[in-house]
């Protein structure tokens, strides 16, 4: 697309553009049943409470703000040379500058295509849903994880839609591209 990264043609765990693939918890590298922070890897904190409470990686003790590649979902699965955007990678498809964003179907999925001024190449993220720590139903969406932590609250990552970037708590279950 000509942009700072190669972006992959489909979300991780799934074989063509229009699949939603998996859900995993920021940090984590598998998918799992349940999303609740009880079975969050990197421990729990309740919404509004201390933002490093319970955390045990990831958190002001450490330092890290980015996840490192043993946590990379993307990393574990593809390998060397693949790994999640960080937050500032994501923002450069959302710059009207460089990119096209809109709401579109692909095969019968809807989600939204971003589209390259520069090569006229396109991607399509459908729009999977996610799911929360507070449900155990799948709500709607198109919710992706950046590699990137807030600054605000650890106990939130960044994600993405087509609007651009914002928190989630790290233990929902979001897809990866």
């Amino acid at each position: 697309m000509g942009l700072s990264v190669d972006w992959g043609s489909c979300n991780l765990g799934a074989s063509k553009p229009e699949e939603v693939g998996l859900y995993i918890a920021w940090g984590e590298t598998e998918a799992k049943k349940e999303y609740t922070y009880d079975n969050y890897k990197w421990g729990i904190s309740a919404p509004n409470a201390n933002p490093d409470k319970g955390m045990t990686k990831y958190n002001t003790k450490d330092g890290l703000q980015t996840l490192i590649p043993e946590d990379d979902a993307a990393t574990v699965k593809l390998g060397k040379g693949w790994r999640m955007p960080t937050e500032d990678e994501v923002m450069e498809l959302f710059d009207s500058d460089k990119c096209e964003c809109e709401v579109t179907q692909m095969n019968g999925k809807q989600g939204f295509k971003v589209t390259s001024k520069k090569t006229g190449k396109s991607i399509f993220f459908p729009s999977g849903g996610y799911y929360t720590p507070s449900s155990d139903q799948l709500c709607g969406g198109t919710h992706y994880w950046t590699s990137s932590l807030t600054t605000d609250w650890l106990s939130y990552g960044r994600k993405y839609d087509m609007y651009g970037c914002g928190n989630d708590d790290r233990a929902s279950g979001l897809n990866i591209r």
